[in-house]
C-alpha cells in the first residue's frame, strides 16, 4: 500500500511540475507581450502632421479625438470626415456646434456612422467609407494605446487600403501623479486583453470580414 502511494506521488510530481512550468510560461509570454505593446503605443506618440489620405476617419471616444480629425479636414489633409460610432441621440447640428464646425464644411465634406458599437463595427464603417467615396487611402484618428487594434481590425477587412494612423497621446502618459500612472496602465492593461482577443478570433473570421465588406454589407 505504502509504494503504491509513493508511486502515485512520484507520477503527481512530474505532472505538476509541468503545470507549475506551464504557468509561468504563459505569464512571462504576457507580460512580454504587454511590454511590447507598451513600446507599441509609445511609437504612436507624435503623430504626423503633414499626414495627407484620400479621407479621414475618427472613432469616437472621446472629445479628444473629435478635435484633431476636425483639424485634419480643415487644413484639407483628406477630401470628407467619417465620424464613426456617433451615439444616436446626438444630433448632427448638436455635433456640429460642439466641434465649431462651419456649416458648409460640415454638409460637403462631415458622414456621420451611427452603426457602430465597437472597433469591429468602426473598421467595417471606415471600410464602407472609403469604398462608398472611392478612397485607396484613410487618416485613422484614434487614440494611441487604441491604435494597434483599429488598424487590426480595418486590415482584417481591407488589407489593399492605405492606413494612416494619426493617434492621440493618452494624457496620462506625461503626468506625475501615481494615480494617473496606475490609471494609464489600467487602461493599458483592458486594452491589451483586448488586442489579444482580437488576434484570437482573427483565424475565424478573417475570411468572412473580408468577404462581407467586399459585398457591401
Amino acid at each position: 500500500m505504502e509504494h503504491g502511494a509513493g508511486t502515485a506521488a512520484q507520477t503527481r510530481w512530474p505532472r505538476t511540475r509541468g503545470v507549475v512550468a506551464a504557468t509561468l510560461f504563459v505569464c512571462a509570454a504576457l507580460l512580454i507581450g504587454f511590454a511590447v505593446f507598451d513600446i507599441a503605443v509609445r511609437a504612436y506618440h507624435i503623430p504626423d502632421t503633414s499626414a495627407r489620405a484620400d479621407g479621414i476617419v475618427v472613432f469616437t471616444g472621446g472629445r479628444a479625438r473629435l478635435d484633431p480629425a476636425v483639424g485634419l479636414l480643415r487644413n484639407k489633409r483628406g477630401q470628407k470626415l467619417m465620424i464613426s460610432g456617433v451615439h444616436e441621440q446626438t444630433s448632427a447640428e448638436t455635433l456640429r456646434h460642439l466641434l465649431h464646425v462651419d456649416p458648409s464644411l460640415f454638409n460637403c465634406c462631415v458622414t456621420i456612422d451611427r452603426l457602430a458599437l465597437d472597433t469591429i463595427g468602426n473598421a467595417n464603417s471606415a471600410v464602407d467609407f472609403a469604398r462608398q467615396n472611392g478612397f485607396e487611402s484613410l487618416i485613422v484618428v484614434t487614440n494611441d494605446y487604441h491604435m494597434p487594434r483599429s488598424l487590426l481590425e480595418i486590415r482584417r477587412v481591407a488589407d489593399d487600403l492605405t492606413i494612416i494612423p494619426f493617434p492621440v497621446s493618452n494624457s496620462a502618459r506625461k503626468a506625475q501623479s501615481w494615480s494617473l500612472v496606475i490609471d494609464r496602465y489600467r487602461v493599458l492593461a483592458g486594452e491589451y486583453t483586448k488586442l489579444l482577443l482580437a488576434y484570437g478570433r482573427a483565424p475565424f473570421t478573417q475570411s468572412s470580414a473580408r468577404a462581407a465588406s467586399l459585398s457591401g454589407w
